[in-house]
């Protein structure tokens, strides 16, 4: 963060200075002027600078606590829309919050927080700030205090491949705007719709083509959720879309003049075969355009007049563009061009230029395939009267003259031609085809690599935007464009290529219009290439521009043919069986199960299934109160399957409706009994099957009849769900060799079981009921020994994460009864709950009395069936409802146990292979190691308190005993 905070304190000073000068000069400049106020207004009282805005409820109002603050709305900044009044008649409310979007942070601490969702995400550090495209001049510093208002901080914003809600972005190749909502992208149909919006002076981030986001509706009117704060009500906000009589200042005056980048003198180029093509896009003039700063101005004619030693036949095509770009930014062809003089003219605005703001605009021309060497040309607009806009008054020093271009020939000028490929007459297709390549085209570079920058695609077909989605342009099944979720508002696929599609000199690629058919069924789909401009084709030899299929004039290029379409066919519906459907073990004599589950797909068109059948094995008899399951809840009757035909059919009337390209699960439940309510048996097959329809279903808006398949389901066996109890045989029987424990020893494991729920069902365990078994010595018992009888789990854990191993069940018994067969009930809490044949391990715990005689120890010891066993486990079946219960009889037993008297120690020597080799020692040698034994402790623990070594050293030649 120190990068972060380093940077952030260069622009404390000027922040600071900027928000008071604003806040005090630019509301003591409003003249006084008493006024009504109204919802959604801008108030303010005389000699007071604080800012309000009228709630909803016309009232209220709140206040602004900072310059900022009321800025970041979007609010005019020379507060020309604030009203001087009296506000004796209103109550104040809570304060205006920043605007999403807004960076700001605390004077006291370091860290920088973009405002998001009513929350503050912290920036993670300097790096991620600047790579997201921040500024540092941007952020707002203020007291902790106002920070501490929102709460806990949001989510941190570490990545810089996403931007927050709130964001403006744009893409380098597009002028279109933005805003990032509810993790979607919406633009805005047009700068008019930003400015009414209030975003006209919010910063933009240009972003790379890799930050994606999903299409959003577009914003095409001033909206609420967008211009009203939070916290202040639902001020009225436009329902039409912006145009002249929209309510913003209009600017009185527009300044033009030749861009300081205005295109410099440059060379075009022509091929020598007057058939070869020629540069297209030339930039010949690019002109600004800056607003007064009381309002926008609309521009809506603009003429430029040929000069240069040329003729009007020597440009084929004149285009206006915003701003240096080709792709994406087009603004409007020439309305006219005649006499040297170009005209474009459009009432409703070829532009419109933010208050105080400059745009720019960029003649652009493709010259004719015939033009010879030498010729010369330039374009300028030559007096204010070749402009007209929406009242302003226009002022500039003419002629706005651009620089004189020259042409030159070339014999290899690089170019592409388009051809339809197919379909090349009418086609069908039917509705709900995922990835189906609808239109086949062939691009062909001629004479130089060509790259394919720009490709707008025209959708003339009757089918409506919702019936195509996911357009992508593929050559040889591997994608060259970015995917475009839907047909623009005017039915349009515009391929911007981040990454121009490449192709090589002299080589023809296929290329495949790939989309899903959602719906539309009896509509039809048409693709043009409606206009030469519509494809932007790059020579990568010369560097520039050329014109697509190499010609002056263009020919619309087009799937099928002009008279033929391609035709959705009527609605269709596929049936398959869901991968859920269940499988395996069934619970015999249940009721209710889910014996098949079915998805059914509408294509094309809304489809209504009116009945279905449902047959089952002849060898079951029927089934008992079979039911259809749409959407969560029962459609149709009850009804059996007939113990003869083994089938019944249910009619739904108008309650199965499947939506056009959408899959709607259909649920088969019953109960595992024949028709005559006998539970079926262990083993048996079961099974339901959808049987073939008869115009039983129908397509709703052709009103085609649609016979749904056969379709089986998964083949089920009959199960019991009865829980089983065994020895668990991971726990061996105890010995003298190998004891339980000692007297006194707490914790001892006395017995160890093993409870299976049935494979048919999984049951719910409520009760462990654990028998006294000690039976060698007549009249013995647990009581004798033992003190503190628990259960403890052994794992795994159930079905609902409860029971994991070592966890208790139920309570301990601390006293127990001196009495045979004593009982002894655990009722865990809660139920331990088991899968249909899942196990769970019960280990039986006890504490050995330190008064036990040696007699009653050897009563344990000599009970070789085990001294206590799981007489019962009370459990419930979770299908059936029924008893389930587990039982153990007393031969059964569990793990033999052994206590002895008092811990013992063994001494044994390690493993031959552990013990010193044999060795030659020598005299004087220390720490020689001679030899290695074990020690192990049986029972309890055992202190050692010596140990004596005798050595079995035999004398030597030189009778050397010491050791």
């Amino acid at each position: 963060m120190s990068d972060l905070i380093k940077h952030s304190k260069k622009v404390l000073s000027a922040t600071l200075t900027v928000s008071t000068i604003v806040w005090s000069v630019g509301l003591f400049a409003l003249a006084p002027a008493s006024v009504g106020a109204a919802a959604g207004d801008l108030i303010k009282t005389a000699g007071d600078p604080a800012v309000y805005l009228v709630d909803a409820d016309g009232v209220t109002i709140h206040p602004f606590p900072h310059a900022n603050v009321y800025t970041s709305w979007g609010f005019p900044a020379d507060f020309s829309t604030t009203f001087v009044t009296d506000l004796s008649g209103f109550s104040v409310g809570n304060d205006v919050e920043f605007r999403d979007g807004a960076l700001i942070r605390a004077l006291e601490t370091p860290a920088v927080y973009v405002v998001s969702g009513e929350k503050l995400r912290p920036v993670l550090s300097a790096e991620v700030f600047e790579t997201l495209g921040y500024n540092y001049d941007n952020i707002t510093w203020l007291p902790q205090s106002f920070l501490d208002k929102y709460g806990a901080a949001g989510d941190m914003l570490s990545s810089t491949t996403t931007h927050p809600n709130g964001t403006l972005v744009k893409y380098a190749s597009s002028s279109t705007v933005y805003l990032l909502e509810a993790d979607q992208k919406r633009a805005f149909a047009s700068s008019d719709v930003i400015a009414v919006n209030g975003y006209a002076s919010i910063p933009v981030i240009t972003i790379p083509s890799s930050e994606t986001y999903s299409d959003g509706s577009k914003i095409v009117v001033k909206e609420a959720s967008a211009t009203v704060p939070d916290g202040v009500g639902a001020a009225p906000a436009d329902t039409t879309p912006p145009s002249d009589d929209t309510p913003t200042a209009v600017g009185s005056g527009l300044t033009v003049a030749l861009a300081s980048d205005s295109t410099a003198a440059a060379t075009i180029i022509v091929d020598s075969n007057s058939a070869g093509g020629a540069q297209a896009f030339v930039p010949m003039t690019k002109v600004a355009l800056t607003a007064g700063s009381d309002g926008a101005v609309k521009l809506t004619t603009i003429k430029f007049l040929r000069g240069g030693i040329s003729a009007n036949a020597d440009v084929s095509a004149l285009y206006l563009f915003e701003g240096d770009e080709v792709d994406g930014s087009f603004i409007k062809a020439s309305s006219s061009y005649s006499d040297g003089v170009a005209t474009f003219t459009d009432s409703n605005g070829l532009i419109t230029i933010p208050a105080g703001q400059t745009k720019y605009v960029m003649l652009r021309i493709d010259i004719a395939n015939d033009v010879g060497s030498g010729k010369t040309m330039s374009f300028s607009t030559t007096s204010a009267s070749d402009i007209s806009t929406d009242g302003a008054t226009v002022s500039g020093s003419f002629p706005v003259q651009g620089n004189i271009m020259s042409v030159a020939q070339a014999s290899d000028v690089g170019y592409i031609t388009v051809a339809n490929v197919s379909p090349a007459a009418a086609s069908t297709v039917d509705p709900g085809t995922d990835d189906h390549d609808g239109w086949r085209f062939s691009l062909a570079a001629n004479d130089q690599d060509m790259e394919v920058r720009y490709l707008k695609i025209s959708m003339t077909g009757s089918a409506a935007k919702a019936d195509l989605k996911d357009f992508t342009l593929l050559q040889a099944g591997t994608a060259v464009s970015e995917t475009v979720s839907a047909l623009n508002d005017a039915d349009e696929i515009v391929f911007q290529f981040p990454t121009p599609y490449l192709i090589e000199k002299g080589k023809t690629k296929n290329i495949d219009l790939n989309f899903d058919v959602v719906s539309g069924s009896s509509r039809t789909i048409h693709f043009q290439i409606q206009e030469m401009y519509h494809g932007n084709m790059y020579d990568k030899q010369y560097n520039v521009y050329s014109k697509l299929n190499q010609a002056d004039t263009w020919t619309i290029i087009e799937s099928n043919s002009s008279t033929t379409n391609t035709t959705i066919n009527a609605g269709n519906l596929t049936v398959w069986k869901a991968t859920d459907s269940p499988t395996g073990n069934i619970a015999v004599g249940a009721s209710g199960l889910t014996l098949g589950k079915f998805n059914f797909k509408a294509n094309g068109e809304d489809i209504r299934i009116n009945s279905i059948a449902v047959s089952t094995p002849a060898a079951l008899n029927g089934m008992n109160d079979v039911k259809i399951y749409f959407q969560g809840s029962q459609v149709g009757a009850t009804s059996d399957t007939d113990a003869t035909n083994d089938d019944a059919t249910f009619s739904f009337g108008a309650s199965v409706v499947i939506p056009a390209g959408t899959t709607e699960v259909i649920e088969v439940r019953g109960d595992t009994k024949n028709a005559a309510g006998t539970n079926y048996s262990a083993s048996d097959s079961i099974s339901v099957t959808l049987d073939a329809g008869s115009s039983n279903a129908r397509a709703l808006s052709s009103s085609t009849s649609i016979s749904t398949p056969s379709i089986a389901g998964n083949t089920l066996t009959g199960a019991a769900g009865t829980l089983t109890l065994g020895e668990n045989t991971a726990v061996n029987d105890a010995s003298a060799a190998s004891p339980s424990g000692v007297s006194g020893d707490q914790g001892v494991l006395i017995g160890s079981f093993v409870m299976t729920a049935g494979s048919g069902e999984g049951v719910s365990v409520s009760q462990v009921t654990l028998t006294d078994d000690v039976t060698s010595t007549a009249g013995s018992s647990l009581a004798d020994t033992f003190q503190n009888l628990r259960l403890e789990s052994g794992g795994p854990a159930d079905e609902s994460g409860n029971y994991a191993t070592g966890t208790a069940i139920g309570s301990t018994r601390g006293s127990l009864t001196d009495t045979e067969d004593t009982t002894y009930n655990f009722n865990p809490s809660p139920n331990i709950e088991l899968g249909a044949a899942k196990q769970i391990v019960v280990n039986i715990y006890a504490d050995v009395l330190s008064s036990a005689t040696t007699t009653q120890l050897a009563t344990v010891n000599g009970d070789t069936d085990g001294i206590v066993y799981p007489s019962t486990v009370t459990a419930t079946g979770n299908d059936t409802s029924s008893s389930a219960n587990g039982t153990m009889g007393a031969t059964t037993g569990l793990q033999n146990i052994y206590l002895a008297a008092s811990g013992s120690l063994t001494v044994e020597n390690v493993a031959s292979s552990q013990l010193p080799r044999a060795n030659i020692v020598t005299s004087g040698s220390s720490d020689v190691e001679m030899y290695k034994f074990k020690l192990t402790a049986l029972t309890e623990d055992v202190d050692v308190t010596r140990f004596i070594i005798s050595d079995a050293i035999a004398a030597g030649s030189n009778g050397s005993t010491d050791v």
